[in-house]
C-alpha cells in the first residue's frame, strides 16, 4: 500500500498557523489548496505587472512555507515528484518537515553519503559520484514527472478513478478522499477496522498496481512508482511485479557493453498485458515526458492554484503568465526573443493541455451526470460503479498470479484472449 502522501502529526498546527495569519481570507476555503513554487512566483512577479498586490504573494509565500506543495483537507501534503528533487536544497525553512516523505528522503541521502565515506572512496571520488547520482536522480524525476503528467489527461486513467471515487463514497468522509490517508494515514490509526474499508484499500492497491504508482498527493497529482536503483531505495521484492521489474546483474555480465537491461526490460513487459500504457510507451504519443511533465505543472499551478484563487484578474492576462512559465521553465533565458519564443511553446502546451482535459471532464460528467464529486450521487448508474470493482479484482488476481509464480493464466488474462 502506497505511504500516506500527506498526513502528518503537525499538519493541523501549520494549518492553523495559516489560517491565524489570514482569518476569514476566502482562499482558505479551496480544497485542495496548491501552493507554487518559489521560482514561478518569482516569474510571476517579474513578469506579471499589476496581475498580484504585495498581499497577495505574502499569502503564497507563507502558503508555500507551511505547506510545502498544499494544503488537503486542513492537513499539509508533499508531492515528491512535484517537489522532491528540492528537498535539502531549497531555501524555504519549511516548518512541515515532519512530513513522513522527507524523512524518508533524508534517510536515503544521508545512507548515501555513509557509503561514501568509507576508506575507498577519496574525497573527490566521492563527490564526483556523489553528483552522478544527482545526476541519474534528475533524469529519473523529468520521466516519472511526465508520467504523472500523462496520467492526469488521460481519460481512461480518470474514469477508474472516477468509478473507484463512486464505489467507495461512503468511507472517504470519515478517512478522506486522498486515498493513502484512509489507508494507512494517521486518521485510520487507531480506528476500528471494517470490511468496507478493507475491500476500499485492496481495490485501491489494484489500482496503483495497473497504473504504476506507489501512491497519490491527491488524485489530481499521482505518485509514479519510484525506481530502485540507488543505495537506500527500498525494492520491496524481487522478480516481475505487476507495476515493473526487479533485475540482479552480476558485475561480470556487465563487461559487455553490448547487452543492454533494456532488452531484458523489454522481453519480461511482453508477459504483462500493458495495452493501457500503450501512449505512454509511444505508440500513438505525440508529447515528450518533458511536456507531460510541464503538462502536469501547468494543470496544477494554472488550473487547480491560479485559476482556483485569481481567475477573474488571469482574464487579459494569460499572455503574461505564459512569459512567466517560460522563464519559470528556462531561468536562464533573459531575452525577450527567448522569452517569446518560449511563451509560444507555452501556449501550444496549455492549449494541449486544454483539449486532453476536455476528455477527462467528459468522462467525469458521464459518469457523475454533472461536473462536480461534491454532490450526491444516489441514484447513479450501478453497473457504471461496478465496471472498476471488477476490473481491480481481475487485477487482484493477476497480482497474486504474479507473486506466487503461477504461470497458468489469470480469468482477467483468459478474458482479453477470447
Amino acid at each position: 500500500m502506497g505511504k500516506p502522501t500527506g498526513s502528518s502529526s503537525s499538519s493541523p498546527s501549520q494549518w492553523q498557523k495559516l489560517n491565524d495569519e489570514f482569518a476569514g481570507d476566502p482562499r482558505l476555503a479551496i480544497d485542495p489548496l496548491f501552493a507554487l513554487p518559489k521560482e514561478l512566483l518569482t516569474a510571476i512577479e517579474a513578469h506579471c505587472p499589476g496581475l498580484l498586490p504585495p498581499s497577495d504573494f505574502r499569502f503564497e509565500r507563507r502558503l508555500r512555507e507551511l505547506s510545502a506543495t498544499g494544503f488537503y483537507r486542513q492537513q499539509t501534503v508533499f508531492s515528491d515528484v512535484l517537489d522532491g528533487h528540492d528537498w535539502g536544497t531549497n531555501e524555504y525553512e519549511l516548518e512541515a518537515v515532519g512530513d513522513w516523505q522527507q524523512r524518508v528522503l533524508a534517510d536515503q541521502d544521508r545512507d548515501f553519503r555513509e557509503v561514501l565515506s568509507t576508506d575507498a572512496f577519496t574525497e573527490a571520488l566521492a563527490a564526483q559520484r556523489y553528483a552522478i547520482r544527482h545526476s541519474i536522480e534528475s533524469r529519473v524525476r523529468e520521466r516519472l514527472l511526465g508520467y504523472s503528467g500523462w496520467l492526469v489527461t488521460h481519460p481512461e486513467y480518470w474514469r477508474e478513478v472516477i468509478l473507484f471515487q463512486l464505489a467507495h463514497y461512503a468511507v472517504m468522509p470519515e478517512y478522506g478522499e486522498c486515498s493513502p490517508q484512509f489507508a494507512v494515514g494517521a486518521k485510520f490509526q487507531g480506528r476500528r477496522r471494517n470490511k468496507n474499508v478493507e475491500r476500499a484499500k485492496a481495490e485501491l492497491q489494484a489500482l496503483f498496481d495497473r497504473w504504476c504508482l506507489s501512491g497519490c498527493c491527491t488524485f489530481h497529482v499521482p505518485e509514479p512508482t519510484r525506481a530502485g536503483m540507488m543505495v537506500g531505495d527500498t525494492i520491496q521484492s524481487p522478480g516481475i511485479r505487476s507495476d515493473g521489474i526487479t533485475l540482479f546483474l552480476p558485475w561480470p555480465l556487465l563487461a559487455d557493453r553490448s547487452f543492454t537491461v533494456a532488452e531484458l526490460f523489454e522481453f519480461h513487459r511482453k508477459k504483462t498485458d500493458l495495452r493501457h500504457l500503450d501512449e505512454w510507451f509511444g505508440k500513438s504519443s505525440k508529447l515528450s515526458y518533458i511536456r507531460y511533465g510541464r503538462m502536469l505543472q501547468l494543470y496544477v499551478y494554472l488550473h487547480l492554484a491560479l485559476k482556483q484563487r485569481y481567475r477573474d484578474r488571469l482574464r487579459g492576462s494569460m499572455d503574461d503568465v505564459e512569459v512567466a512559465f517560460a522563464a519559470f521553465w528556462e531561468p536562464t533565458e533573459k531575452s525577450k526573443s527567448a522569452l517569446s519564443k518560449g511563451a509560444e511553446s507555452v501556449r501550444k502546451l496549455r492549449q494541449a493541455l486544454n483539449r486532453r482535459r476536455k476528455a477527462c471532464q467528459g468522462v467525469e460528467d458521464q459518469l457523475t451526470g454533472e461536473p462536480s464529486l461534491s454532490e450526491s450521487r444516489d441514484g447513479r448508474d450501478k453497473q457504471d460503479r461496478a465496471t472498476l470493482v471488477q476490473i481491480l479484482k481481475d487485477r487482484l488476481v493477476e497480482v497474486q498470479r504474479l507473486e506466487n509464480g503461477d504461470g497458468r493464466k489469470s480469468s482477467a488474462s483468459n478474458r482479453r484472449d477470447k
